[in-house]
């Protein structure tokens, strides 16, 4: 995905990312390799939220869309 997402980038693309600590589909290492590609105030990494981020962190999440969309 790493190749993906730097093409992305290259062409001006805007990337953000929200992830669930505890939902395991990431690393830590992934995560933090995500933020020094798409930039750390692009991407979310929440505690105490799974794979659902949009359930178990909703304020984060709306909080997190409003910003960057504004």
């Amino acid at each position: 995905m790493k190749e993906e997402l730097e093409s992305l980038k290259s062409k001006k693309v805007d990337i953000y990312a929200i992830y669930g600590k505890e939902d395991g589909l990431y690393s830590k290492e992934q995560i933090a390799e995500l933020k020094n590609i798409v930039g750390d105030s692009k991407v979310k990494y929440l505690e105490n939220c799974s794979h659902n981020v949009f359930i178990d962190q909703q304020n984060e999440f709306i909080n997190s869309l409003k910003n960057w969309t504004k």
